[in-house]
């Protein structure tokens, strides 16, 4: 009898998979909520604390995150300013030396939402493509500040299905990163 229900619970761990990562700084505190941009002026740490990530999460990475151009690793840190009402510049520093400036405008290139720039939101349906996954996933990625004024990123991600179309799956990630504002 005691065997018999070790092997249906190990085949039930077997048949349903489900996991949850979370990283975030040792001192992780809530977003606050932001009214205008003056509030994101100042100069940040590139280098961002996620805790025990295992990995050193760049600043310059979540603003550029596709521009191959950037060494991120050597860049020391990011200055934001305002350029009138609804406009930002941002600009990369290694050594003092600007080595990458862009300016954003709100509503054409992010938008505030709840007090946070929205930077990705997607969800839809896996396993269109032949992936080995069928199921929902969604993501979403935002930045903000801390109450504190230090700069706060978070992405958070989820996939629910069936992996070969027989094995029930639920996988969550939450990623939380602070950027130190340095003035």
């Amino acid at each position: 009898m005691i065997k018999s229900l070790k092997i249906y619970t190990f085949i039930a761990v077997l048949l349903v998979i489900s996991g949850c990562m979370s990283t975030a700084p040792s001192q992780d505190l809530a977003f606050r909520g932001v009214n205008n941009l003056d509030e994101f002026i100042g100069l940040y740490r590139n280098a961002g604390d996620a805790g025990d990530a295992g990995y050193t999460p760049y600043l310059t990475r979540v603003i550029w995150p596709g521009d191959e151009n950037i060494n991120h690793e050597n860049i020391d840190s990011v200055r934001v300013i305002t350029s009138d009402d609804n406009s930002i510049s941002i600009s990369a520093y290694t050594l003092n030396k600007v080595v990458k400036e862009q300016k954003y405008i709100e509503g054409e290139d992010f938008k505030i939402t709840g007090g946070r720039v929205l930077l990705d939101r997607e969800a839809g349906v896996a396993g269109l493509k032949g992936e080995p996954l069928v199921g929902l996933y969604y993501g979403s990625s935002e930045i903000g500040l801390d109450i504190k004024g230090n700069a706060k990123y978070r992405s958070s991600g989820g996939v629910a299905g069936l992996a070969f179309l027989f094995i029930p799956i639920v996988v969550g990630e939450n990623r939380t990163v602070k950027f130190e504002r340095l003035e």
